[in-house]
């Protein structure tokens, strides 16, 4: 199976549901030069865009990424050139990748609900009940760092709290309210610490999009075995394990089989 993936932002998040005052980690951009580069990259963009130079748009914003830049509008503006391009499964990946960054940006979510009603095939999650669905949107409106700040947060609260609470005695007039405010925050790290951990293994799974127009998905790691089914652009599968130049994908625990590597890529 491949190895899950839990990364800089993921450790950053994790040292903060332990209590760790260190903030989170980012791909930052070192030096006034190359932010200036970063800046006229976005604009260069822009610029082509506007222009209806799709393919000049797709480079200027893919070389913020290559600067090691991880940008949520410019994975957005990535996502729209591609999709004027006619490239749905590329364009669908990039939305998927910023909305880990700015999962409430309306226009993202918007233009990703609009694609995923382009492409051919439905993904897994999108037979679940409309109650789960609804919970999984909420949950992911929020990001890993804003959870785990929010879960650390907590924490001090509810360490001042108690505190305070040693400090005063029970025989303070406020303690049955202090009491009352304890389980509160209690009950809401719990609830925030739960929320952070969704978050966390959301983004270790080792999620990916379906690039290709079309692929076949066999039921072994070679041309010669039986083709099962097929999936189009945008679909998105989970990656289970590799075997040289072939993967192993699923749509659900009974769907699933091998496709070529170059047909998909992770998210």
């Amino acid at each position: 199976m491949i190895g899950s993936r839990i990364g800089i932002r993921a450790l950053a998040s994790l040292l903060l549901l332990l209590g760790s005052t260190a903030p989170p980690q980012s791909k930052a951009v070192e030096g006034g030069e190359q932010s200036a580069d970063i800046q006229r990259f976005f604009e260069q963009g822009n610029t082509a865009y506007g222009a209806g130079d799709f393919r000049g748009a797709i480079a200027f914003y893919k070389a913020i990424g290559d600067a090691g830049v991880d940008n949520g509008t410019a994975l957005f503006n990535l996502g729209n050139a591609y999709h004027r391009s006619g490239d749905l499964g590329r364009a669908i990946l990039c939305y998927e990748r910023a909305r880990r960054l700015i999962p409430r940006d309306r226009d993202l979510r918007e233009n990703l609900a609009y694609l995923k009603v382009l492409k051919r095939d439905k993904d897994a999650e999108a037979d679940s009940a409309p109650a789960v669905r609804a919970a999984r949107r909420i949950v992911r409106g929020v990001t890993v760092e804003e959870a785990a700040w929010g879960s650390l947060g907590l924490w001090v609260a509810l360490g001042l709290l108690v505190a305070l609470r040693i400090v005063t005695g029970g025989e303070h007039r406020r303690a049955g309210a202090m009491k009352i405010a304890m389980i509160s925050l209690a009950v809401l790290l719990f609830g925030s610490l739960a929320h952070t951990w969704f978050l966390l293994a959301e983004e270790a799974r080792d999620d990916a999009i379906v690039l290709a127009e079309e692929i076949s998905i066999r039921s072994g790691p070679s041309e010669g075995d039986v083709t099962e089914f097929k999936l189009h652009a945008g679909t998105k599968v989970r990656l289970v394990r590799r075997s040289g130049e072939w993967v192993q994908v699923a749509l659900s625990e009974e769907l699933r089989g091998w496709c070529r590597a170059e047909g998909v890529e992770g998210i």
